[in-house]
């Protein structure tokens, strides 16, 4: 019965949290390994044919992270300048469509350089066609990028590339709160980006937008924009992060890092859900804990879980959504207030149960 159970939670969960295109949580590969092309794939996204620094400036590592154990760190060698020589790219595609989301969270190393006399570089953000950048005219035919950057002592901005950007390089567009303040990014903090694109309708429509959330409040709020006048839509996050522009003055003053970590891919912001960091959590032997956070309910063992079967206190299996494992933690979506009885096995073989009450 008890696999019954679980076989239809599972069936039920992938069907709900079907909007979800892609994420990870960098969880499934050692600490101390590059992530590379093939584990992206590996990971269920659909990668583009090249990429920079993968294999030489990413690792998995276990020193930092938002909701697991694990996050990727990426370089920026001293000295460096441009994608060749500093940070990570890759595209990570999607079916195209008219409007996505993206998320990550991320975190400027302690020693985080931004720029020798000119300060800036580049952070991920969605894109589509062929990533119309580096200084390219954006005809309508080339694509478009709306990826992010950072700026003096880690001011963050929007860097938009659209076929009415007013020079030749991209466009900065200031993040800022509702008083009117900059977004900054503290050193040794993690800070969370969201954003939403929607295509223009066709190609002389200005009906194309962009908004962005930074730690869960608006930040930005773009109408009236062109991206493309071929068919092209927003089809990919581009993972494009590095030091510059594309001179010596933007370089690195010493070797840093900065770490990324959840990385989501929806339709929908619901999706993108955990607005604070959790951490990995300490929890006493031959115990679990749950707790409820926002919508989500979290289950945290202190063991890697290797199957959860949630029931109604009455024992009608409970329905939920968007569950994922990621080593010792679980989390649905919680769409009752009824009581549940939440029973976890771990890989030692453990089995525990737990009443949960969501107040």
């Amino acid at each position: 019965m008890r696999t019954i159970f679980l076989f239809i939670s599972l069936a039920i969960s992938a069907s709900l949290s079907a909007e979800l295109i892609s994420s990870t949580h960098f969880e499934s590969v050692e600490a101390g390994k590059p992530f590379t092309l093939e584990t992206w794939q590996n990971e269920g996204f659909t990668t583009g044919t090249w990429d920079n620094g993968l294999k030489s400036r990413t690792l998995v590592d276990s020193a930092h992270s938002v909701s697991g154990k694990k996050s990727l760190r990426v370089e920026y060698p001293q000295g460096g300048v441009g994608p060749q020589e500093t940070g990570a790219q890759v595209e990570l595609k999607f079916t195209p469509r008219d409007e996505a989301y993206m998320s990550y969270w991320m975190r400027f190393s302690d020693n985080f350089s931004f720029g020798t006399t000119s300060k800036g570089g580049k952070l991920p953000g969605l894109s589509g066609g062929d990533n119309c950048s580096g200084g390219d005219n954006c005809d309508g035919t080339n694509g478009f990028s709306a990826r992010f950057m950072w700026r003096n002592d880690g001011q963050i901005v929007l860097y938009l590339y659209h076929m009415d950007k007013p020079a030749k390089w991209g466009e900065d567009y200031p993040l800022k709160y509702e008083d009117g303040s900059n977004v900054v990014f503290e050193k040794g903090t993690w800070h969370k980006i969201e954003e939403r694109v929607k295509i223009n309708s066709s190609g002389d429509a200005y009906d194309g937008e962009v908004q962005a959330w930074v730690d869960g409040k608006e930040v930005l709020s773009l109408k009236g924009l062109r991206f493309t006048n071929n068919g092209d839509k927003v089809d990919k996050l581009y993972f494009s992060t590095f030091h510059g522009g594309n001179e010596e003055t933007w370089a690195s003053t010493e070797t840093c890092h900065i770490w990324f970590d959840d990385i989501k891919i929806g339709t929908n912001r619901d999706e993108l859900s955990n607005v604070e960091p959790v951490g990995p959590a300490e929890v006493p032997s031959d115990m679990f804990l749950v707790y409820k956070k926002g919508s989500k309910v979290i289950i945290v063992a202190d063991n890697i879980i290797k199957e959860v079967v949630v029931l109604k206190a009455n024992g009608k299996l409970k329905k939920f959504s968007d569950s994922r494992v990621i080593d010792n933690r679980w989390e649905f979506t919680l769409r009752t207030k009824e009581p549940l009885i939440i029973q976890v096995e771990t890989i030692d073989g453990k089995k525990m149960t737990q009443k949960f009450i969501a107040e």
